[in-house]
């Protein structure tokens, strides 16, 4: 339980963190620099499913609403 807890507090921060990026790091003028970082958020997203299958229940969750 204590590590289910942690880990989901993890998962937490680090959507956060990655959230965070595309506000604090999307520059307004540059169409390219706003692609590269939608793929970018993108692919650190889709990668983050099977790094949450070690929970189960997280995984189908964000799977969900990603």
């Amino acid at each position: 339980d204590k590590w289910h807890r942690l880990f989901v507090l993890g998962a937490i921060a680090g959507g956060f963190a990655w959230g965070s990026a595309a506000v604090l790091l999307l520059p307004p003028d540059s169409v390219a620099h706003q692609v590269f970082l939608g793929f970018v958020l993108a692919g650190v997203s889709i990668m983050l499913v099977p790094g949450t299958a070690a929970w189960q229940r997280f995984a189908t969750w964000y799977a969900r609403i990603g």
